[in-house]
C-alpha cells in the first residue's frame, strides 16, 4: 500500500514538475510578447474619430468628457489630475499606441495638446480652472508606467489540480452557453477573444446588448444571470453578445 501511493506521489510529482516547466517557458514568451492590434486596424481614421469624439464632447456635453477622463485615471477627481498626464492619456488612446512603442510624431504630440485644451476648456467651464500645472508620479497614474511597458502580465502558476477542476468547469459552462442559452460561439483570431452570440427573433429596433464580465471563470458566474437577463431582453434586443477575453476566463490566450 505503501509503495502505491509512493508511486502515485511520485507520478503527481513528475506531472506537476513538467507542467511547471511549461509554465515558465510559456512565461518567458508572453514576457517578450505584446498582442498587437489588427493588422488590418486603421490607425489614421481611429486618431481622427477619438480625437472628433473628444471636441464634439466638449462642445455638446462637457461634464460627461470631464468624467470619462477621471474614469480612465481610476476616478481620481479631474481637480486633481494634472495637465501633462492628461496629455499623454490622451496621447496613447488617440493614437493606440503607447510609450514603448517608438517616438511620438510632431502631428500626433500638436493634436495630444489640442485635445488637452478641449479639457481644459471642459475643466474652465465646469469648475472656473484649468487642469493642474505640470504632471504627477504618483502610481494611481496607469498609463505609460514602466510597469505594464516593460513586463507583460503572465498567468499566475495554477497546480494540476486546480487546472484541471477549472478546465472541468469551463467545458461545462461552454455546453451550457450552447444548449442552455442557444448562444453562437465565435473567437477572434488576432485577440483571442471568445464571443458568445444569442440571436433573438427580428424586434423593431434590432438594437445589440454587449454584456462584459470581470475577472475569474470568464462569463460563467453569471450564467443565472445572463439567462434572465436574455430572456427580458427577448423584445427590445435582436441580438446579445457576451464577449470572454482570454486567460482570465479560463480560455488559452
Amino acid at each position: 500500500m505503501l509503495r502505491w501511493v509512493l508511486f502515485c506521489f511520485g507520478c503527481y510529482t513528475l506531472t506537476e514538475l513538467a507542467c511547471y516547466i511549461r509554465y515558465l517557458k510559456d512565461a518567458a514568451t508572453l514576457a517578450s510578447y505584446r498582442t498587437g492590434l489588427p493588422p488590418s486596424f486603421d490607425y489614421a481614421e481611429w486618431t481622427r474619430f477619438f480625437a472628433d469624439r473628444v471636441r464634439r464632447e466638449r462642445a455638446h456635453n462637457p461634464r460627461a468628457l470631464l468624467a470619462l477622463v477621471s474614469g480612465i485615471f481610476w476616478s481620481r477627481p479631474v481637480t486633481h489630475l494634472h495637465e501633462e498626464n492628461v496629455k499623454a492619456m490622451l496621447l496613447m488612446m488617440a493614437t493606440a499606441r503607447e510609450k514603448h512603442d517608438g517616438p511620438t510624431s510632431d502631428e500626433d504630440a500638436s493634436m495630444a495638446d489640442d485635445l488637452v485644451s478641449e479639457v481644459n476648456k471642459a475643466m474652465i467651464s465646469i469648475h472656473g480652472h484649468p487642469l493642474l500645472y505640470g504632471k504627477d508620479e504618483q502610481s494611481w497614474i496607469r498609463i505609460n508606467n514602466p510597469t505594464t511597458n516593460h513586463v507583460v502580465q503572465a498567468p499566475v502558476y495554477q497546480p494540476v489540480l486546480l487546472h484541471s477542476t477549472k478546465r472541468i468547469v469551463r467545458a461545462i459552462a461552454d455546453e451550457l452557453f450552447r444548449k442552455c442559452l442557444r448562444c453562437e460561439r465565435f473567437l477572434c483570431d488576432d485577440t483571442g477573444i471568445v464571443y458568445w452570440v444569442r440571436r433573438n427573433r427580428p424586434v423593431k429596433h434590432g438594437r445589440v446588448l454587449v454584456i462584459l464580465h470581470g475577472l475569474g471563470l470568464g462569463a460563467v458566474p453569471y450564467i443565472p444571470f445572463i439567462s434572465t437577463l436574455i430572456s427580458a431582453v427577448r423584445e427590445t434586443y435582436s441580438v446579445v453578445i457576451i464577449p470572454e477575453m482570454p486567460m482570465i476566463s479560463g480560455h488559452r490566450a
